[in-house]
């Protein structure tokens, strides 16, 4: 829901993260918290990631077989 404006969201989430879990006073509510908010920016940095990934592949690659080697088979003239 909020992964399109992620960009926006970062920075006051890591704020609040420190805020809420480095502080020595911190709940462990405030801990786990802190945990969640981490994992949320993480799981948005690997879809990012994964999307990008995706968008690697060049448009005259797209369906052009492999070799064995892992890059594209040509056929010996």
């Amino acid at each position: 829901m909020y992964y399109p404006v992620r960009q926006h969201l970062v920075q006051h989430m890591v704020t609040s993260m420190q805020r809420l879990g480095l502080s020595s006073n911190a709940t462990i509510e405030q801990r786990k918290l802190a945990v969640d908010l981490a994992e949320v920016i993480i799981k948005w940095e690997f879809q990012r990631v994964s999307q990008g990934a995706q968008n690697l592949t060049p448009p005259n690659m797209v369906g052009v077989p492999e070799s064995k080697s892992g890059g594209p088979k040509f056929d010996s003239p």
